[in-house]
C-alpha cells in the first residue's frame, strides 16, 4: 500500500525525505541504464538493492556483480554514499552472500545483509513468495535505518 512501502516508512523514521527511483521488475542492468537519473536527483546517499530480479531471471552471478560493481563505483565517483543491499540470492544455499559481502568490502560502502532474513516464509511477514507485505517493510525499513544513518555520518 502507498505510504507503506519502505522508502516512506524509512523517510518517517529518518525525519528526512526519500526518493524511490526503483522500479518493480528491474534488474541490475536495468537500473545500471538509469542511474543517471538518480545522480541528477544529487542524494547525499543511495540504497543499492538490487539483484533479486537479477536471481529469478537467471542472470549470471558474474554480471550481477558486474553490474553492481559500475553502480556503486558511479555513485561513488559522484561523492555519494553507498548503502549496500543484499538480497537472497537461492534457496538452499545463497550464492549471492559472498558477493554482497566481497562487493561491500571492495568499495567500503556500508552494508545490509540479507534483507529478507526471518522474513521469507513467513505469511505474516509477506505479501508472497518474494515481497514483503506492510509489516514486512516495516521490518526492511528498520533494517536499513541505521546503515542510512552510518552512510549520513560518512558525508
Amino acid at each position: 500500500m502507498q505510504g507503506n512501502d519502505f522508502p516512506s516508512l524509512l523517510s518517517k523514521t529518518l525525519g528526512v525525505p526519500v526518493s524511490n527511483f526503483g522500479v518493480s521488475g528491474d534488474t541490475t542492468a536495468d537500473a545500471l541504464a538509469r542511474i543517471n537519473n538518480v545522480i541528477s536527483a544529487k542524494p547525499d546517499v543511495v540504497i543499492v538493492l538490487l539483484g533479486g530480479n537479477d536471481a529469478l531471471q537467471k542472470v549470471p552471478l558474474a554480471t550481477t556483480k558486474q553490474d553492481l560493481s559500475t553502480i556503486i563505483d558511479t555513485f561513488q565517483k559522484a561523492n555519494i554514499q553507498v548503502v549496500l543491499v543484499g538480497v537472497l540470492g537461492g534457496i538452499p544455499t545463497d550464492p549471492y552472500a559472498p558477493m554482497f559481502l566481497s562487493l561491500a568490502q571492495q568499495y567500503k560502502v556500508v552494508s545490509v545483509s540479507n534483507i529478507l532474513s526471518g522474513l521469507i516464509g513467513n505469511s505474516n511477514l509477506m505479501s508472497d513468495e518474494v515481497h514483503p507485505n506492510d509489516a514486512g517493510y516495516v521490518k526492511v525499513a528498520a533494517r536499513i535505518a541505521p546503515a542510512v544513518e552510518k552512510a549520513c555520518s560518512l558525508k
